[in-house]
């Protein structure tokens, strides 16, 4: 799975693929991968990126909706950050007491409002 990481803007229904973005996705694997390049390539997703406006991630009880739990805002490192969002996902939710600087950094409560 690769990645261009670039961040260019779309309405909320648009995920089609940019030519440009895959020129550019695929130009950049040869330099790194010139073996792996030569593979035969599969369909392209576009997989758009979401950010809470702060660019931190949102995990926790929303603030408003009894029963709802975030984890948003990933903005695509969702494959890299996956198992420590999980972890502290997993000690909110069962209340095993994740740290709470990671708690207060990512609380949606921080976005929409006091609970």
């Amino acid at each position: 799975m690769l990645s261009a990481c670039d961040e260019p803007p779309h309405a909320p229904r648009t995920h089609d693929i940019d030519p440009a973005a895959a020129i550019d996705l695929a130009d950049q694997l040869a330099a790194a991968l010139p073996a792996v390049a030569r593979l035969a390539r599969q369909p392209l997703r576009a997989c758009l990126r979401t950010w809470a406006p702060d660019r931190k991630f949102v995990i926790g009880p929303d603030p408003r909706l009894e029963g709802f739990f975030w984890v948003a805002g990933l903005g695509g490192a969702g494959v890299t950050a996956g198992l420590a969002v999980g972890e502290l996902a997993a000690a909110l939710l069962l209340g095993h007491g994740a740290d709470p600087r990671a708690r207060a950094a990512f609380d949606p409560a921080r976005l929409i409002g006091p609970r």
